[in-house]
């Protein structure tokens, strides 16, 4: 009865040390807790269970302050012993002392609970066994920690628990060896055997209920911590808003189907799904509503499909479906149907809510024979969709997808070289002269970009790109800082000319970065010109109205550039208080051209000159043009016959009076 005992309390113990070890903080020092309870009332049971067996001649009276205490140091000599055991990286000298202090308190636990028996007889103690239960108790204790706090040690648990119950039983049969009573005569006060029995029973009944609770106890938050981790393990592969697979998940299940398709010889087919124009939804309704269209778009996406295919929510606005079989007919039937689904209104916020969505395709094995190759088809004719404004999934097309694959990887260079600044991108500056003063007022900056493969790439080229991939922003402020350092080390009298894109002065932020710039390298405002063009005042004209006046209270120049080829609108020039005005090269007329184009130079140098704003003149490249335009009354000319673009402007006396010569 007693092995059983101590087996059980053996399995408490192992259960909740097991506690101990994975909980942090608090709830380790609580566990640690329960865990010296149990262990000492594990030692404290078997041992009065143990004394049932027990036969003298002599009688016995049972102290009860000294019982108590037996449980008190079994308690809480287990609780240092672990404590010592599991604080912060234990060494293997810090598990054996820890091992010790356990098995101390185990075999003062017996003999102090043997002490705590009055008997009617003489006691004695043989010192050798006495010696040799508590080394066993030691030793096995000792055992009993390093199985416990082994990593990676196979069957730990079984172990841990054999140890502690051999630890305790030996002591116990040790230590009963060791003493030897000699009866007296029969005492009144002598415990009956029913007695016995009935203090052993209790015994027992209160420790296995302390025990009881403690496996409990642990039972219940290994449970609890089973299912939290789960919890988290499937939060990492789900998203949060739409309840469906998230990347991570989505490249475990193409990595599944690959091997599927190889082992069955099937097809199947990646969809990208863009939601188009999705900022409107939060810029117009707020994010919240846009988080409920992004539910919906999820539900109806996902409703079409078979048990075969799968839906994910990729990032943002972007799903991806996987569609069994590869089917073109198939596929094209359940995207079109996605399609009107999605176009249905979604009432939200007491309004309608349309979103639209471009649809690209990529077929396993057809289309790439791996996740990420099949994942990056699958964007670019996705991204054709966008571009075409297609109302038809896009398949992917190596051909046609090639100049998307090109721009993409432009983009990643660029935003590279953004990065490096290691000289990839660098300025070049061309003059805009005065001829009737026969000098040079200002340097306009102009962006080269030397690739280290391709070598120069057209401004034309990954200024669009820089545009279609959000990075014209970044370009434009590196343009700016190093337009503002370097024109801070020319002659005083000398103007940086910089242009500005109609997304990079939307950004209510532009006053706020020319100031620092200028700050930053001691540029004085006044040498610094912005270029914008008329498409950039459109959008939001209170914002544009706000922006220029902060620019000009800081004291930069602005000019209106590429005027002529917009709106052009006289409410413009009587609007925003521009210092200059920039003919398109459009526009500039040769001697025998129609009367239309000269008309069209005239008229803008009358607007001018109404407005106070003077006019110069782009593209010229031929002395015919310079004359035609110093016919009209035209002074400030900017092109390849006054100068080209140079990495190095030329501040000569000689250079700068060139224009002399034109005049």
């Amino acid at each position: 009865m007693a092995l059983v005992v101590a087996a059980i309390g053996a399995t408490a113990f192992v259960l909740q040390f097991e506690r101990v070890q994975v909980n942090r903080g608090s709830q380790k020092r609580g566990w640690l807790i329960l865990t010296a309870m149990s262990a000492g009332a594990a030692v404290w049971c078997t041992h009065f269970v143990a004394m049932l067996a027990y036969r003298t001649d002599a009688q016995a009276v049972l102290v009860p302050s000294i019982t108590i205490a037996s449980l008190l140091i079994a308690v809480v000599g287990s609780g240092l012993g672990l404590a010592l055991v599991e604080q912060r990286a234990p060494n293997m000298l810090r598990r054996a002392a820890g091992g010790v202090i356990f098995g101390l308190s185990i075999a003062a636990m017996h003999f102090t609970g043997m002490a705590g028996y009055r008997f009617d007889g003489i006691v004695t103690w043989d010192p050798g066994y006495v010696a040799a239960a508590v080394v066993v108790s030691v030793v096995f204790a000792i055992g009993v920690v390093l199985a416990l706090t082994q990593e990676g040690m196979p069957r730990q648990r079984v172990v841990g628990a054999t140890l502690f119950t051999l630890a305790v039983a030996l002591l116990h049969f040790t230590g009963m060896t060791a003493l030897q009573i000699d009866a007296l005569p029969l005492s009144d006060s002598a415990l009956g055997p029913h007695d016995r029995e009935a203090l052993a029973a209790i015994a027992a009944i209160v420790g296995m209920l302390v025990i009881a609770n403690g496996v409990a106890a642990a039972f219940i938050d290994k449970r609890a911590r089973s299912e939290t981790k789960l919890h988290f393990e499937r939060l990492k592969v789900t998203d949060a808003l739409t309840g469906l697979p998230n990347r991570n998940r989505l490249r475990e299940i193409i990595r599944a189907r690959i091997d599927q398709a190889e082992l069955e010889g099937e097809r199947f087919a990646l969809v990208k799904i863009d939601l188009d124009r999705f900022s409107d939804v939060n810029d117009l309704h707020g994010h919240l509503v846009g988080d409920e269209v992004l539910k919906i778009a999820a539900t109806r996406i996902s409703a079409p499909l078979s048990h075969a295919d799968s839906a994910a929510r990729v990032d943002g606005d972007e799903f991806a479906l996987l569609v069994s079989g590869g089917d073109y007919d198939r596929i094209s039937r359940l995207l079109s149907y996605i399609r009107s689904s999605l176009a249905k209104p979604m009432p939200l916020d007491g309004a309608e809510v349309r979103v639209a969505a471009s649809f690209g395709v990529a077929v396993y094995p057809r289309d790439g024979d791996d996740g990420p190759a099949l994942s990056r088809n699958a964007d670019l004719a996705m991204a054709r969709a966008k571009s075409q404004g297609s109302r038809q999934a896009c398949f992917y097309n190596p051909e046609l997808d090639e100049e998307v694959r090109r721009r993409r990887e432009l983009a990643a260079d660029l935003k590279a070289a953004l990065a490096a600044d290691d000289g990839q991108l660098y300025l070049e500056y061309q003059p805009q002269s005065d001829i009737s003063l026969s000098r040079v007022i200002a340097y306009e900056a102009l962006l080269r970009w030397k690739h280290p493969v391709s070598g120069l790439v057209s401004p034309e080229l990954f200024i669009a790109v820089a545009e279609e991939y959000g990075l014209i922003v970044q370009v434009g402020n590196w343009v700016l800082g190093t337009a503002c350092h370097e024109a801070a080390g020319w002659d005083a009298g000398i103007k940086v000319a910089v242009n500005v894109s109609p997304l990079q002065f939307s950004q209510s932020e532009l006053p706020r970065q020319v100031r620092m710039e200028l700050d930053r390298t001691g540029l004085p405002a006044a040498r610094l010109e912005l270029e914008l063009t008329e498409n950039a005042l459109l959008a939001d004209r209170d914002q544009a109205l706000r922006i220029i006046g902060s620019l000009k209270t800081l004291g930069v120049g602005l000019a209106l550039d590429d005027f002529g080829t917009g709106y052009s609108s006289l409410e413009t020039l009587r609007s925003f208080p521009f210092d200059k005005i920039k003919l398109d090269r459009c526009f500039i007329a040769e001697p025998d051209a129609p009367v239309e184009e000269t008309a069209i130079v005239r008229a803008v140098l009358a607007l001018g000159q109404a407005f106070s704003i003077p006019v110069l003149a782009e593209g010229v490249e031929t002395e015919e043009q310079l004359a035609v335009l110093q016919q009209e009354g035209c002074r400030l000319v900017q092109g390849y016959l006054v100068g080209r673009p140079s990495a190095r402007p030329d501040f000569t006396p000689s250079y700068l009076h060139a224009g002399a010569a034109l005049t």
